[in-house]
C-alpha cells in the first residue's frame, strides 16, 4: 500500500503514518498504527473499504444507517 496515494485520495480526511493509538482509546493502550485514516465523505470511505489489508474502525459522530445486503 502506498502511503502518497492515500494521502492524495483523502484529500478532505485526515491521513498519518504511525499514529500513536493510545491517543484514540478508551483506556490508553495500544502501540503504533502503520497508517492512521480518518475519511469524511463516503467516497473516501469506500476507497478505503477497498484496499486489502486495512482493519477499519469507525467511529459514529452522527445518525449513519447501515443496510446490509445478503445473495
Amino acid at each position: 500500500m502506498n502511503p502518497e496515494e492515500l494521502r492524495k485520495k483523502l484529500k478532505k480526511g485526515s491521513f498519518s503514518e504511525n499514529e500513536p493509538m493510545n491517543l484514540h482509546t478508551t483506556f490508553r493502550a495500544g502501540g503504533p498504527a502503520r497508517y492512521y485514516a480518518v475519511p469524511c465523505n463516503e467516497e473516501e470511505l469506500l476507497f478505503l473499504l477497498q484496499k486489502p489489508g486495512f482493519i477499519l474502525h469507525l467511529f459514529m459522530r452522527q445518525k449513519v444507517e447501515l443496510q446490509i445486503l445478503q445473495d
